[in-house]
Parts: C-alpha cells; sequence; structure tokens
C-alpha cells in the first residue's frame, strides 16, 4: 500500500478531533478539585489521556514519513499559544498540548527539548491533578522513555517502575496502559543488556496486547519486534528470525507490503538471516527494502540509507554494485 497523499488526507482531521475533549472533568460537577484517585472510577471520558497519547504518537510517525513533521509541530504549537491566551499557561487544558508537542520534538530527534516540555506538562499535572493521576502517570511514562532516548538509563527505568506501580494499582492487570508501561520498561532493560527481563515484560505485554487487540494489531507486532530484538541480543539469532517473520508476515497484511514499518521489518529479517549465513534471502531481503523506502521515503531517508549501507557489505564479496540505487 504506498504512502500517499490520499492514503494519508485523514491525519488533517485528528487534532481537530482531540482538541473537542482536551480538559479532565472535575469529580463533582461545579467543582474544581481534579485531585485524587477517585477521579479515576468517577470520570469516563469520550477520548482518555492515554488514547489521545497514542492517537498523537501515531500521527506523529505519519507525519515523519510523509517528511512533515512541521506542520504538526506548527499546528500544536498554535493550538497551545490559543489555549494560553484563553485559559492561562498553567491551565490543565495546556499539559496534553505540551504532551503532544514533546512527541513532535522526539520524533524530530530534539530530545532535549522534548524532555523540557513534558517536564512541564509534568509540572502542570502534578500541581493541579495529583502526583498519582492517570494524566500526570502518563507523563512521567513518557518521561521515562524520552530519558532513554536521552541515555539516562537509570532515570528512564524509575520513570517507567514509578508510572507501573500506580497503574497496578488502579487498572486491571490486562489494562493496554499497562502492557504500554511494560514494553517501554523492557526497552529500557534492553538498553541496558538485562535481556532475560526484558523478554519477560515483553511477553506480559504481547499477552495483554494479543488478549485485547490481536496478533495482528500494529501495537502487538511492535512488542513481537522488540521482543525479537531481545533473542537478536543474545545471538538467538533463530529464535530472533521467527519472531521477526512473524512480525512481517503480520505487517504485509495489515499494513501492506510498501509501508515504512513493513519494510523495517524486512530489514530487520534480512540482518539476522545474514548472521545465519543465509546470505542470499538476506541480500534479497535488503533489495526489497531499499527500492520501497527509495519510492516511498526517498533516497535520503535514514531507513534508504541504512539499507543501502546495508546491502553493499552483503554485495562486498560477490563484486555487485548497488551503489545507483
Amino acid at each position: 500500500m504506498p504512502l500517499t497523499e490520499d492514503l494519508l488526507d485523514w491525519i488533517q482531521d485528528i487534532p481537530e478531533t482531540l482538541l473537542c475533549d482536551a480538559t479532565p472533568a472535575p469529580v463533582n460537577q461545579g467543582s474544581n478539585d481534579y485531585k485524587g484517585l477517585d477521579l479515576l472510577k468517577s470520570v469516563q471520558p469520550s477520548i482518555s489521556h492515554f488514547e489521545k497519547l497514542m492517537v498523537i504518537r501515531d500521527l506523529s510517525r505519519e507525519y515523519t514519513m510523509r517528511g512533515t513533521l512541521a506542520n504538526g509541530e506548527r499546528w500544536l504549537t498554535n493550538a497551545l499559544e490559543t489555549q494560553r491566551r484563553r485559559r492561562g499557561h498553567s491551565d490543565i487544558s495546556t499539559a496534553w498540548l505540551l504532551n503532544s508537542l514533546g512527541i513532535i520534538y522526539d520524533q524530530q530527534q530534539r530530545i532535549s527539548l522534548s524532555s523540557q516540555t513534558q517536564e512541564s506538562a509534568l509540572a502542570i499535572q502534578t500541581s493541579v491533578l495529583g502526583p498519582n493521576h492517570l494524566e500526570t502517570i502518563w507523563t512521567v511514562n513518557e518521561l521515562g522513555r524520552v530519558y532513554r532516548h536521552l541515555s539516562d538509563l537509570k532515570k528512564a527505568e524509575m520513570m517507567h517502575q514509578r508510572a507501573l506501580k500506580v497503574l497496578r494499582s488502579v487498572l486491571d492487570p490486562q489494562d493496554l496502559q499497562i502492557a504500554w508501561t511494560l514494553n517501554t520498561l523492557a526497552r529500557t532493560y534492553r538498553r541496558q543488556c538485562r535481556f532475560d527481563e526484558a523478554i519477560a515484560l515483553h511477553d506480559q505485554a504481547l499477552g495483554i496486547r494479543r488478549t485485547a487487540l490481536g496478533k495482528t494489531h500494529p501495537h502487538t507486532l511492535w512488542a513481537t519486534m522488540d521482543k525479537a530484538a531481545c533473542y537478536l541480543g543474545q545471538r538467538r539469532f533463530q529464535e530472533s528470525a521467527d519472531l521477526y517473520r512473524e512480525a512481517l508476515e503480520g505487517r504485509e497484511r495489515v499494513l501492506g507490503w510498501k509501508h515504512p514499518d513493513t519494510l523495517w521489518a524486512v530489514n530487520n529479517l534480512g540482518r539476522v538471516l545474514e548472521e545465519l549465513g543465509q546470505i542470499e534471502e538476506a541480500k534479497g531481503l535488503q533489495e526489497r527494502a531499499l527500492q520501497g523506502q527509495i519510492e516511498v521515503l526517498g533516497r535520503g531517508h535514514p531507513h534508504t540509507v541504512w539499507s543501502r549501507d546495508s546491502l553493499e557489505k552483503l554485495n562486498t564479496r560477490s563484486g555487485v554494485d548497488n551503489r545507483q540505487m
């Protein structure tokens, strides 16, 4: 499924939809008291904070694929300025916009700015909602992810552990919010080469997601890819290849074979097959990924560059020249 303007037209309407539900309701009608865990049980917003951030996260990745992240940043910056003029800089309605901007900055590799933006959101949420409110906890979780990207792994682990403790105290054990936290904590463990601990958490997250979303949901397949990466780190190449193949087949069915996530799964499978000595199949996969990435992402995209470099290394021993690709 090619990544065309028509395919992604839907993203233009999403921010406006989310902005319609930007402020958490108080516990009692007419009250300004947002604090306390009772709010978790008494308020059922039409779109939860977790769901908003998942949409924004996927939306930011679509912007990245289109090369139009600046458009997402511009919209969110304008929305934040408008909300601040209407309600003030410390109003709770600005926090999710800060969360969303932080996600965009992270996609732009402006990681320090992402961290500062999420910390600003956390300060507002902690003051207005309290330290254990779900919206506060989701910023804690997001900061853990950003700290991992800054390679501050100790701080990342601490934030995810804090979030997990609160989420487990108020949510069903099979809640998707717990699955997301388990999976991102596992990524931190993987960065620390704590592969066995990471795999155990990925297995828990996969169990929840497979039950709630199905085996081929994109979020389930991300966790499958993550577990495969752990096996790769342990040099358990065949087990890694099996999981990468499972993820690739799922993405081909759900996203189409030219979707950037599908092509990246092709890259990963090719990498593991190279480790297994299956050079010709690995070359075929990297060639397929490269051609698709050139068409969909362009020649200068990091994924395209990675594929070209990988293919050049594979072709060195056979004397094939792919520099024109």
